[in-house]
């Protein structure tokens, strides 16, 4: 059976320096060094571009890494909407815009266009499904984890009629 595992992480652009720290050393280094050495695993990634920007300046190792794994197929990265809009709340002659800045800047630093799109703050709305074509992205993750409830929703990949 195969599974293929995500993770996201929105930081605030007006995070601490300590936040991003903490972020690399206990959770994406220990991750991107799980799947460097099985090949056989494939993992979504979903980060804000300001921390790839820091990475960059501070890591670039880790950029590095990431490029390394998304050439072996290994981790496929997500798009979003730039600056962590809610599309939803941006006029929508503006959405696939915010979309595209984000794409064009993971595929210049990673020589690899996304061909997903995850939700900021997991808030999705159907008015933006043309957004996220127009973006030119096959598809895209919703999480199934209701904040309300507490629970899951579903655990199986569904397909929406858009």
């Amino acid at each position: 059976m195969q599974y293929v595992l995500g993770a996201y992480s929105q930081i605030p652009v007006s995070a601490s320096e300590n936040y991003y720290e903490v972020l690399l050393e206990k959770q994406l280094k220990p991750l991107l060094t799980l799947i460097h050495k099985n090949p056989d695993y494939y993992f979504l990634l979903r980060l804000d571009n300001h921390y790839y920007d820091w990475m960059e300046q501070k890591y670039p190792e880790i950029n590095l890494l990431i490029s390394e794994l998304v050439h072996r197929g290994q981790l496929e990265l997500l798009s979003g909407a730039s600056n962590n809009s809610v599309l939803s709340l941006v006029p929508v002659n503006e959405r696939s815009n915010f979309i595209e800045n984000c794409t064009l800047y993971l595929k210049k630093m990673f020589k690899k266009k996304p061909a997903g799109y995850f939700s900021n703050y997991q808030i999705f709305n159907t008015s933006t499904i043309n957004a996220i074509s127009a973006g030119m992205l096959k598809y895209m993750v919703i999480s199934s984890y209701n904040q309300i409830t507490g629970k899951i929703e579903t655990q199986k990949p569904f397909y929406t009629s858009e």
